[in-house]
């Protein structure tokens, strides 16, 4: 699973793209719940009208710092390093 949609991209958490973890809107929305003042005060995540909005770059950012937690995490730096190193 891709870890990152792309540079300056955002998404409504309402509509997770299944290629960015966790993959699922269900898993993103319970993701944002639990984390959801880390993720403001990393400026990951905002609410604009009545959407919650989740910033790509401040999320893979976050992500990064927590996802030695995570088990199926891969940083998308070390991603693309590997998928280089096998071609």
């Amino acid at each position: 699973m891709s870890r990152n949609v792309g540079t300056g991209a955002s998404f409504g958490v309402k509509n997770w793209p299944p290629q960015f973890y966790p993959g699922s809107p269900s898993k993103g929305r319970r993701l944002v719940r639990l984390y959801k003042r880390e993720l403001i005060d990393a400026g990951a995540v905002s609410r604009i009208g009545r959407e919650l909005v989740v910033f790509v770059e401040p999320f893979n950012r976050w992500m990064q710092k927590r996802g030695r937690m995570v088990a199926d995490y891969e940083c998308p730096a070390n991603r693309e390093r590997a998928g280089q190193a096998a071609s």
